[in-house]
């Protein structure tokens, strides 16, 4: 059983005004913020399901510094945003609701902000854009990975006040384990999760390139740039819009080569891998 650390706090959110005594007062809060941290290594060692040795798995990752810690946050990031809210049920219709911060208490009739009125019934398109974003909630150090949940309870509403109809602390805990335990199996293993890390480093070398050529961005022949719609990631349809096609001749037109290190043979992409080296190149 992975080893959590877990810490409780204030939630800003919730009614509750006595901002020194969370773990005393479990019983009547209507919801806290717990932060669980756990060590890198055990993490991977965990998720790496036998695909590779623990020293390579480790020192691989590390070559990637903090473009591998960001992956491995944003990878957790899609596995608790898709699972949440992560409901447990208690005594009497007693509720414990693990759900984002940036949710804002929604999974909470009591707490969540009034909705405004839609003009349309359109929806974006996904829950998240399709990048990776350094986040506040689900963040790596250099030695542990931490996650921040709301932790919303909606206690039994015959009775406030006898505790045994309320979580504990200790039973808030025991949930939270088992749900963070589910988590890690349904991250990527081994090889998957390194190369969504090498995708990552190799992103953050080829920018590092831009500005020794005079260059801000990279786009591919065939891209198309203006939107499905104003909430949606997705291209516009082809036509009207137009693909772009880089003019002929052009000087921005060229080869690059970059050493991605150990991380080059788990690029998924074998037309700009070499096989008998670290290097990548791309035209």
């Amino acid at each position: 059983m992975p080893v959590w650390k877990l810490d409780f706090s204030q939630d800003p959110l919730s009614h509750y005004e006595d901002r020194h005594s969370i773990v005393e007062n479990i019983a009547t809060l209507d919801s806290c913020i717990v932060t669980a941290s756990i060590d890198i290594p055990e993490f991977l060692g965990i998720v790496n399901n036998c695909d590779l040795t623990a020293p390579d798995l480790l020192e691989t990752f590390a070559e990637a510094g903090r473009d591998g810690r960001t992956t491995l946050a944003h990878l957790v990031t899609l596995s608790i945003i898709d699972s949440c809210p992560a409901v447990f049920d208690g005594e009497l219709g007693a509720k414990c609701i693990f759900e984002p911060l940036c949710l804002m208490r929604q999974s909470s009739e009591k707490l969540r902000p009034p909705r405004k009125k839609k003009k349309t019934a359109r929806k974006p398109s996904s829950k998240l854009p399709p990048y990776i974003l350094e986040r506040s909630d689900f963040w790596c150090d250099k030695d542990k990975l931490n996650i921040s949940l709301a932790v919303i309870l909606e206690h039994n509403q015959i009775d406030q006040s006898n505790e045994s109809t309320s979580f504990t602390i200790d039973a808030i805990k025991g949930h939270l384990t088992h749900y963070l335990s589910e988590l890690i199996q349904a991250m990527p293993s081994g090889n998957d999760l390194l190369a969504h890390v090498g995708n990552t480093f190799l992103q953050t070398k080829l920018r590092g390139i831009l500005a020794s050529n005079d260059a801000v961005a990279f786009l591919a022949d065939g891209s198309i740039m203006p939107r499905k719609s104003g909430a949606s990631f997705a291209p516009m349809h082809s036509p009207p819009a137009i693909p772009f096609e880089a003019p002929t001749g052009s000087k921005m037109t060229q080869n690059l080569t970059v050493d991605m290190g150990s991380l080059c043979k788990y690029l998924r992409n074998d037309s700009i891998r070499n096989a008998e080296s670290t290097l990548v190149t791309l035209s």
